[in-house]
């Protein structure tokens, strides 16, 4: 792990959060992948989607006929939901949103790409991420809960990084 003491563990000059975005393992010096560290493996399903996530995080699939929808709690009780939902329009994630919500504001979403390229819109507190997938008119939405202060956010984020299609 990294040291709660110091925000680059390892003394490489990049602060700990970003190494971890970025794919990188803060604890285990330069150019170190999070993806060859141990505490971290590959989420593979039949949803045609896989992710990073730690180790620790236990994995649960909440409906067999869906073999996307998952839910990770951490040992603090903290919860990730990843969640397949329909986008038969193709709709961009902006669309998308507004078709379901009405009220969003744009303004109040970040958007970016993942390191595969894919679209991402991510919500106003970063705990709700909703991504891309045009190639089976879908979008894969990330929604982060905690029953206290958040404490995984960056780990949230890596997660949301590090999807890849199969």
């Amino acid at each position: 792990g990294t040291s709660p003491l110091s925000s680059d563990s390892d003394n490489d000059g990049y602060m700990d959060g970003l190494e971890v975005v970025n794919l990188y393992s803060p604890a285990r010096g330069v150019s170190a992948g999070l993806m060859d560290d141990s505490q971290f493996s590959y989420y593979n399903n039949d949803a045609g989607y896989s992710f990073l996530h730690p180790q620790q995080f236990a994995l649960t699939v909440l409906d067999e006929a869906k073999p996307g929808d998952i839910i990770m709690t951490s040992s603090e009780k903290e919860t990730v939901v990843v969640s397949v939902q329909e986008n038969p329009g193709d709709l961009t994630l902006f669309e998308w949103l507004v078709s379901i919500s009405p009220m969003i504001r744009f303004d109040d979403f970040e958007s970016f790409e993942t390191r595969e390229g894919r679209a991402v819109l991510a919500g106003p507190q970063k705990t709700a991420y909703y991504v891309a997938f045009p190639e089976t008119h879908s979008v894969l939405v990330v929604f982060y809960t905690s029953p206290g202060e958040y404490g995984y956010t960056t780990t949230v984020r890596m997660m949301v990084e590090s999807i890849l299609s199969k």
